[in-house]
């Protein structure tokens, strides 16, 4: 077996399963803890994150991964559970709290199509790649140490047979030539320098300790007064990496939006919930649009006699269809009208009830000016369509059999 010291493929593999660990984790939490209706969001509180995480580590494909690596690169699976549950936690918790509801037990929603956005800023964190790079030595040096062994303990087998059938030797006189004087410490003290291979110097113990320096720094969060500066700023970024691209990649510059995926999963709630009441209210229209037409059909039949009095006098088709039409375009006005002016009125409660729940003034329902109009003409519309063919019904009548009827 060939002895290398490359660290490509054991950090390859670290990141990887980071990826896939934490991909599956939400996923499987969507999935059994869906929102009721909306099978790819769930809520998640920042209180359940450690537990989720240490259940979700139990499970026979992560076991199966942590083993796989202990099998590979000779260090306990439980060294591997320990940074990976600690990452994972971290990261879960971050988001949690950027994406909080704003209540008090820390609620925040995720998506299925959030999850890819989650890892990738996890596995692009800077501090990711450089721990795994620092970790993959580890896996390595204890994989070559173990190989190294196993190759000693190999030829020493073979030289000691060797030496046996070569050599007569005196135990008794080879025990009294040496001669050890130590004591537990002495040898506490070997047997730790032996299987110590950490190598320390002053900047490790200074990161251990959470030194930072300003001139050389790791990471920069940006805060801005508002969403148009971000976008303003992401687009800048995304300029100059095009640029640098070009020319020298390593000036590249890697970031993560965090306002950005969680406004990403609050959107995809809020669409939702759009259109299950945009099905609702298309269904009411409809059915509206169908009582609309019933009625006029009933206001036809009613009146029959007098659309026979009309045609008699000389009144066209034409003429009959306008009184119907003009009667559903007034009906469908002011129940527009009626409409607009009972929601401005409970707006009035609806504000009060909303201040008083969220303890926030700036929250606010409101009606705009177009949105009023809007909806006036859409019922005015409604009631025209819906009144058409019992309106030509009404014009199509025949002036004798109308005037007959009773």
């Amino acid at each position: 077996e060939a002895i290398t010291a490359d660290t490509t493929e054991a950090k390859e593999l670290f990141l990887t399963n980071l990826a896939e660990i934490t991909t599956n984790l939400l996923n499987d939490y969507i999935k059994n803890n869906h929102i009721e209706g909306m099978d790819s969001i769930a809520t998640i509180k920042l209180d359940d994150v450690d537990k989720i995480t240490d259940d979700y580590f139990t499970t026979e494909d992560v076991q199966n991964r942590l083993q796989t690596m202990e099998n590979i690169y000779i260090i306990p699976k439980d060294t591997y559970a320990t940074i990976y549950k600690e990452l994972i936690k971290n990261t879960i918790k971050v988001y949690v709290t950027m994406a909080s509801t704003g209540s008090e037990e820390s609620v925040a929603p995720i998506a299925t199509q959030a999850v890819e956005q989650l890892v990738t800023s996890l596995t692009a964190n800077e501090q990711i790649p450089a721990m795994a790079e620092e970790l993959s030595k580890k896996m390595v040096e204890a994989t070559m140490q173990k190989t190294i062994l196993t190759k000693v303990g190999e030829l020493t087998g073979e030289l000691m047979k060797t030496m046996a059938t070569a050599f007569n030797v005196d135990q008794e006189k080879i025990a009294g030539a040496f001669k050890f004087n130590l004591t537990e410490d002495d040898i506490k003290r070997i047997f730790k320098s032996m299987t110590n291979t950490t190598k320390t110097d002053a900047n490790q113990n200074l990161i251990k300790l959470n030194y930072q320096d300003f001139d050389e720094p790791s990471v920069i969060s940006f805060y801005f007064k508002d969403f148009d500066a971000k976008d303003n700023f992401l687009a800048f970024l995304k300029d100059y990496n095009k640029k640098v691209k070009k020319t020298d990649k390593e000036k590249v510059i890697e970031y993560t939006d965090v306002t950005g995926l969680m406004i990403s999963s609050v959107k995809i709630i809020v669409d939702s919930v759009s259109y299950v009441l945009i099905a609702f209210v298309s269904i009411s229209l409809i059915v509206s649009s169908i009582m609309i037409g019933i009625i006029t059909y009933i206001s036809v039949l009613e009146r029959t006699k007098e659309i026979g009095i009309l045609r008699a006098i000389g009144a066209s088709k034409k003429n009959i269809a306008s009184i119907f039409n003009a009667e559903t375009v007034i009906v469908g006005f002011l129940a527009g009208v009626i409409g607009i002016g009972v929601s401005l009125i409970l707006l009035i409660p609806i504000n009060s009830i909303i201040h008083t729940v969220t303890k926030n003034e700036n929250i606010t329902a409101i009606l705009p000016v177009a949105g009023g109009i809007t909806l006036i003409i859409l019922s005015t519309i409604l009631t025209l369509i819906g009144g058409l063919i019992p309106s030509r019904k009404a014009s199509k009548q025949d002036p004798v059999l109308a005037l007959r009827s009773e």
